[in-house]
Order: C-alpha cells, then sequence, then structure tokens
C-alpha cells in the first residue's frame, strides 16, 4: 500500500542553522548564516541581470534540489509582490512559496507573515536554505525564519513569479550542500 503525502510525519522539533548576530553602528541587530556553513556548498550555478514580468513563471530551469542555499538579489520597484517558489514541479508551480510584498513591509513563507523593515530605494538579497523538510530564510540581514514544508521527491525546481509589475533580479546564485554528517563521521572510530 502505498504511503499519501499528507499522511508523512513532519518533524516534531526544528533545529535551524548557527547564526551570526552583530550590532550596527547604530544598535541595529544583523542576523546571517555562519560563514562556515559555505564549506558545505559544491555545484554552483549563477544567473544575472533577470527581468521578471508581472504575472509571469520563470523556472530556473538549471537549480534544483533538496539540500540548497540560494542567494537572490533583486530590485522590488513599484511590484506588488515578488515571490520565491521552491520545490515547485516542472512547470514552476506548487511549490512553497515565499513572498515579499513592498507596501505591507513582509515577508510570508506559506501562512507564516513575518515583518520585513525595508527601505524602497534598498535591494533585496534574500539567502534561502533547504534542507529536505525545512527551509530557512534570511532577508537583508535583518529577518530570519524558518518553516518545515512536505515535498514530492520528483518536485525539486525553483521559478520566480511577480505581481503588480515586473522585477530586476540582478542576481541569483545557488549551491549543492553536502550534509554535515560526513564530515562528522569521517572523525568517527
Amino acid at each position: 500500500m502505498k504511503q499519501r503525502l499528507k499522511d508523512v510525519p513532519v518533524q516534531s522539533s526544528i533545529q535551524c542553522l548557527p547564526r551570526e548576530l552583530s550590532l550596527t553602528a547604530d544598535g541595529e541587530l544583523r542576523v546571517k548564516p555562519l560563514r562556515e556553513l559555505q564549506q558545505l556548498r559544491y555545484d554552483a550555478q549563477s544567473l544575472s541581470n533577470l527581468t521578471i514580468p508581472a504575472s509571469t513563471i520563470h523556472r530556473l530551469n538549471q537549480i534544483e534540489g533538496d539540500a540548497l542555499e540560494l542567494r537572490i538579489v533583486f530590485q522590488p520597484g513599484s511590484v506588488a509582490q515578488f515571490q520565491v517558489q521552491v520545490y515547485c514541479d516542472r512547470d514552476g508551480r506548487n511549490g512553497f512559496p515565499i513572498t515579499f510584498e513592498p507596501a505591507a513591509k513582509r515577508l510570508t513563507m506559506g501562512e507564516t507573515k513575518i515583518p520585513f523593515a525595508w527601505e524602497p530605494a534598498e535591494d533585496v538579497e534574500l539567502r534561502v536554505f533547504l534542507d529536505k523538510s525545512i527551509i530557512e530564510v534570511f532577508a537583508n540581514d535583518r529577518v530570519a525564519a524558518l518553516a518545515p514544508h512536505r515535498y514530492k521527491p520528483s518536485d525539486l525546481g525553483v521559478s520566480l513569479w511577480s505581481e503588480g509589475g515586473s522585477v530586476r533580479v540582478k542576481q541569483v546564485e545557488s549551491w549543492k550542500l553536502r550534509s554535515i554528517y560526513s564530515e562528522v563521521n569521517r572523525f568517527a572510530p
């Protein structure tokens, strides 16, 4: 008997990535992923100067996986929403949405709404980490949030989408991530 996706249990506890905290000269807290995580990267991919037209899904065909780091830098302009979908299907749909709403100064991960103090003249940098059923997002080193997500093993795509105008995506970088356990086990007796 096949097990349905909705019957697969979600972890009862979640651990976030190690974080680097700092204060700016004017006392603002900054949060970003620990820089040592870069040692887990391999198979780098990079795209630049993309324009995502309004109401058009742009699937990043060469970027996919369930152990992945993404760095996306974009100019929201006057757009109503800009969305990154991870774990999407071949058409760039039905994934887990990470949505930025400039007017509301809000980042949404699935159903979770996160306040995001953003200045209209600044670019937005999203760092997205996928670790199987956990998705973690860092935005402009000011916001960090995570969410659990069940996904189909066949749906590992990433897509971009905008509503209410086009968005200029300055840079998309991605890396597949090695497991930390292979490094830990290397030292086991």
